[in-house]
């Protein structure tokens, strides 16, 4: 059996001409954590959209659990590998429950409603980022770092296997990093 969850081969994508990734080639083995460094710029946050699938018209291959990304639908991309950006927009007019709610998109089918289990997932997911509190805000009336709590809620009640964080604790005061930290090394962090 294949141990390797991610894995890039000639990776390349370019902007107007300049050139972003150029022939990035890596493996990430299941259960590990990396971690990219690099200066503002440097294609971070490009590559784990790539990683994701946001990014499509890239050069080379990416693998994920040993099948090219490309022959993912886009819930069953969803249902192994979750996003989380380093901040999401300010108009979103969805109340927290609702937005939490969405990520459960990959286990529902057409046309079914949120089960009660499905409730529980994103209750569980709430009360472990402390965004119960505002369940019922509507997602623009939050603060950036509120946004970035939905944001780690969402992406834990979407229950994939792979977690793509893109500067995790953006916006959020010392507390919250240091209880987010602690969140995600507990949920994900099983190395």
């Amino acid at each position: 059996m294949n141990n390797v969850t991610i894995e890039t081969v000639d990776l390349s994508f370019s902007v107007s001409g300049k050139r972003i990734l150029d022939n990035l080639s890596f493996s990430v083995s299941a259960g590990r954590r990396i971690f990219i460094v690099g200066p503002n710029g440097a294609g971070k946050t490009t590559l784990l959209r790539c990683l994701c699938r946001i990014i499509s018209d890239f050069d080379g291959v990416i693998k994920i659990k040993d099948n090219e990304i490309k022959n993912y639908s886009q819930k069953k991309l969803a249902s192994v590998a979750t996003y989380v950006p380093q901040s999401l927009p300010a108009d979103i007019q969805f109340t927290v429950r609702q937005f939490i709610l969405m990520a459960r998109y990959p286990h529902l089918s057409p046309f079914s409603v949120v089960s009660p289990n499905d409730e529980k997932i994103a209750s569980d997911a709430m009360r472990m980022t402390e965004t119960s509190l505002f369940a019922n805000r509507v997602m623009a009336t939050l603060s950036g770092g509120e946004r970035q709590q939905v944001s780690i809620a969402a992406a834990l009640a979407q229950q994939a296997e792979i977690f793509l964080l893109d500067e995790p604790a953006t916006y959020l005061d010392y507390k919250h990093q240091r209880d987010i930290h602690s969140l995600l090394m507990k949920k994900i962090g099983r190395a």
